[in-house]
């Protein structure tokens, strides 16, 4: 029986090498890579028929590593993953918006949306207004969200949405985004886990072989 457990254990412990963390599904989430690769333009990102671009990779202004995105007008990019119907994942980030810009007619924002398969945004999304958050610093955000019925894929959108005649606060950041699933053991939980079964395995052993 414990021979059995211990082959378990080395099986198990193969399956969760490392720390345990949970796999980041986005593609450069922290714009590490230097550029804006793994994203999608939506508006105003230098490519026809938005011809205009106000988007830059920045290492002046970072949450974390040495690169973070910069937008210095209005504009909008999004990266979409597949996820799995049914299944919790963690959703954070990291947003900075300067001080100024007009009192109203403007926000910054992150937005997750879940879609089907015909791109149909289905369940409840969530958001963050940025533009809300304390001025001048760097603002994080985490929440834990179920993927709803009939959803393939989660979209991740960070932008300044503003009317023609607003001047938004500028430039503002977004940084660290990481999405991924929340049910993934810790290599040291299994562990304790299967030791303890082996502890409790041995001692009914003992108690049975008493004379």
């Amino acid at each position: 029986m414990q021979r059995t457990l211990l082959l378990a254990f080395l099986s198990l412990a193969a399956l969760f090498p490392g720390s345990g963390r949970a796999q980041n599904i986005m593609v450069n989430a922290g714009f590490e890579n230097g550029d804006f690769s793994g994203w999608q333009g939506i508006w105003n990102y230098g490519e026809p028929p938005n011809f205009e671009n106000w988007w830059q990779i920045t290492s002046s202004n970072v949450h974390t590593g040495h690169f973070a995105a910069e937008l210095t007008v209005d504009g909008g990019y999004q990266q979409t993953v597949g996820i799995t119907a049914g299944q919790t994942y963690n959703f954070s980030g990291a947003t900075f918006v300067p001080s100024g810009g007009d009192p109203s007619g403007w926000s910054t924002y992150v937005r997750l949306d879940f879609l089907n398969s015909t791109g149909q945004v289905v369940g409840s999304s969530y958001s963050v207004a940025a533009n809300l958050k304390p001025r001048d610093q760097w603002n994080t955000f985490s929440t834990s969200l179920l993927a709803p019925t009939g959803s393939i894929q989660a979209r991740v959108q960070m932008a300044t949405s503003a009317n023609f005649t607003v001047n938004p606060a500028a430039p503002v950041a977004f940084d660290s985004f990481s999405l991924s699933l929340a049910s993934v053991p810790e290599p040291g939980s299994v562990a304790l886990w299967i030791l303890g079964t082996l502890g409790l395995a041995g001692a009914d052993r003992r108690r049975v072989n008493r004379p």
